[in-house]
């Protein structure tokens, strides 16, 4: 089977629809909160994809902006209008209504989004909201999250309805070392995973996975490397930064 192309790309035409448009509010709002540091309850962080950028929020993917306009899961966005308690009785449902833009329930959508992650996601999310590529005075940034270099690979695994869905392995953090231009993939995991432990004489499920992505990288350095080279100018056309710089030679 074909490698599936990595991908690390977003055309011009898209910069230019999300910076150019004046009445571009959600773009607005999600690019204040993921420019505000040390703040995990607020932090939105951006991800480009291919043609696609993904906004996360406390470890759950808020938006994607893609083919012209953004997307979230329905979940998220089942939102009232003037539901002024958590609560409501039957007699108030004739005075409500859906939210009709995004927008309009921006806040509530953010808290709904953040009910849904797991506790590794979370804790991700924490060291994004710190680390962030949008901060100016952090030597070694988050510079993506999610990362998957091998997507054909695809595993099926059983959902809590009993059926069969299709996972893809993705590396959770890649952080990027300004001083020294490095580039580094971690894996998270909460000490609750069952994937850290084995018994004696055995090696934990951890070890294969880690091994698994190791590989991944060193067959697709030269591709790794070119796509977050464009990924850093993409982010600095879009986000107007100054500090961030990319330079690694192929060795």
């Amino acid at each position: 089977m074909a490698k599936h192309p990595f991908v690390r790309k977003l055309g011009d035409t898209i910069i230019t629809q999300l910076r150019g448009a004046h009445n571009n509010q959600l773009f607005n709002k999600l690019k204040a909160d993921a420019m505000k540091p040390g703040r995990p309850q607020e932090a939105v962080f951006p991800a480009i994809r291919n043609n696609t950028i993904d906004f996360y929020h406390c470890g759950s993917k808020l938006f994607s902006y893609k083919n012209g306009e953004y997307l979230t899961h329905h979940k998220y966005a089942s939102v009232l209008t003037d539901a002024e308690d958590d609560y409501i009785k039957e007699s108030q449902l004739k005075n409500l209504r859906l939210i009709t833009d995004f927008c309009e329930g921006y806040k509530r959508i953010k808290e709904n989004c953040s009910l849904y992650a797991g506790v590794e996601a979370s804790g991700v999310s924490e060291i994004y909201s710190r680390y962030s590529y949008l901060f100016p005075d952090t030597e070694i940034v988050v510079l993506d999250i999610e990362i998957a270099l091998e997507a054909e690979q695809a595993s099926e695994e059983t959902s809590e309805q009993g059926g069969k869905r299709k996972t893809i392995d993705r590396i959770d953090l890649l952080l990027f070392d300004k001083s020294s231009a490095t580039l580094r993939f971690y894996e998270a995991k909460h000490f609750t995973n069952g994937e850290l432990w084995a018994s004696a004489g055995s090696k934990p499920q951890v070890v294969k996975q880690i091994q698994k992505y190791e590989k991944q990288v060193k067959n697709r350095k030269a591709e790794i490397i070119k796509n977050y080279t464009e990924y850093v100018r993409i982010v600095n056309a879009l986000f107007e930064l100054f500090w961030l710089a990319f330079e690694l030679l192929d060795d």
